[in-house]
């Protein structure tokens, strides 16, 4: 989870006369009566001066019931996605947030709309406004008497649009920027009051519904592509199938066609067979990943699930793609867990700790040299477990794996 809102520089926001009259124009309407002029007034608010586009703020009125009061929308991770970047609630009655127990009460009334992608809660009436991080137990109350514009626009200046949505922190998170890691706490200490209960329950929620979507993407991405390598996969069967076919007793073992017991009836006629399972090999060597999957992985697995490889084809796959996203994502969060308790307390040379899937770990070091964080992990993952097969007298290839002959 991301540590939600980026720093902006100070003294960046400019400021013009249309700003001006549409700051005060809009304060003039907050302070005035009415929850849904207070809404409109926002909009305005923040259309003028964080330089959001109307369209991107969505209000209670104009939404199904039992939304938020106002709902302001930035980029979200995939292009063409937005995503609820601010929520807010708006009171007519002067004065409610000035209780901290009522404040308490909207932000937790609130936590069935926060997502895992929502930055910041706002709350508002006639006497203030109210900014809040999500997951944080600390508030910043702003009063709208004597409030100027560039007051307004230095306190609110980490929700300006330019620097909002989910592109913006990536990019950061990409440059090195740590404060993005591991910030939403899900642990709660005996002592908590609560403030840090509402808001470790909140990070729960959304750490919940995060790995949902999580699953969901993967299991939908890996299904895209068993069926985009359909056709290869099929070419890969075939070809193994009439090989099986001409010259029974052939076998395959991790990337390996063999032909076993070829009786001996002639020179020319022993050159046929180790001619055919050539040209199959040769086909399995240009990708021999797809060949693994499809003449083991994917009928093993049939075998499990008692289903027909060929007339549950479809069925299968999905299983498949299912299982493959879990467990991917299980391996993920494993070296999240391992590398947030300090398993890997490895030192850069400046003195700082070592991420293997944050901080940049997932990518290639600068200038592309090296292996990423991940292929280390994995590669002393690999080299610890032949390391131990040696001792127990297990080859490093494996199970099942029988060499050339």
């Amino acid at each position: 989870m991301f540590h939600p809102g980026l720093n902006p520089d100070s003294g960046s926001m400019t400021t013009s006369d249309n700003q001006h009259l549409a700051f005060e124009s809009a304060v003039k309407t907050i302070t005035g009566p009415g929850k849904a002029r207070i809404a409109a007034a926002l909009r305005d608010l923040f259309t003028a001066v964080l330089g959001y586009k109307k369209t991107d703020i969505l209000l209670a009125s104009d939404a199904a019931p039992g939304r938020p009061d106002i709902t302001i929308s930035a980029p979200g991770s995939a292009a063409g996605r937005s995503v609820p970047w601010i929520i807010g609630v708006c009171r007519d009655k002067p004065g409610v947030l000035r209780d901290a127990d009522a404040r308490h009460g909207f932000y937790a009334a609130s936590a069935a709309f926060l997502s895992a992608d929502t930055a910041f809660f706002l709350m508002a009436d006639p006497e203030m406004l109210v900014i809040r991080r999500i997951g944080s137990t600390s508030e910043d109350p702003i009063a709208w008497r004597r409030l100027d514009l560039e007051a307004f626009s230095n306190r609110l200046a980490m929700l300006r649009a330019d620097i909002a949505g989910i592109p913006q922190l990536m990019s950061a998170f990409r440059d090195g920027d740590e404060s993005l890691i591991a910030h939403d706490r899900l642990w709660l200490p005996p002592d908590a009051d609560a403030e840090t209960r509402l808001a470790a329950r909140i990070c729960r929620n959304i750490f919940f519904d995060a790995l949902t979507e999580a699953t969901g993407l993967l299991q939908q991405a890996t299904l895209n592509a068993l069926l985009a390598t359909r056709d290869a996969r099929h070419e890969i069967s075939a070809r193994v199938t009439s090989l099986g076919k001409k010259h029974p007793g052939y076998i395959f073992r991790a990337g390996k066609i063999m032909i076993e017991r070829a009786k001996r009836q002639g020179h020319g006629k022993e050159r046929t067979p180790r001619k055919d399972a050539a040209l199959a090999r040769r086909l399995i060597s240009r990708k021999p990943e797809l060949a693994r999957l499809t003449l083991e992985a994917l009928p093993a697995f049939a075998g499990h699930s008692g289903l027909d490889p060929v007339s549950d084809a479809d069925r299968l796959e999905r299983l498949f793609a299912n299982q493959t996203a879990r467990l991917l994502l299980a391996r993920v969060l494993t070296l999240r867990f391992l590398e947030d308790h300090g398993f890997f307390d490895e030192v850069e040379p400046q003195g700082s700790r070592r991420h293997y899937l944050c901080n940049r770990g997932v990518l290639r070091e600068p200038g592309g040299r090296g292996l990423s964080g991940y292929d280390r992990v994995v590669a002393n993952f690999t080299s610890g477990t032949e390391q131990f097969g040696d001792q127990r007298g297990i080859s490093q290839h494996g199970p099942g794996i029988v060499q050339p002959i």
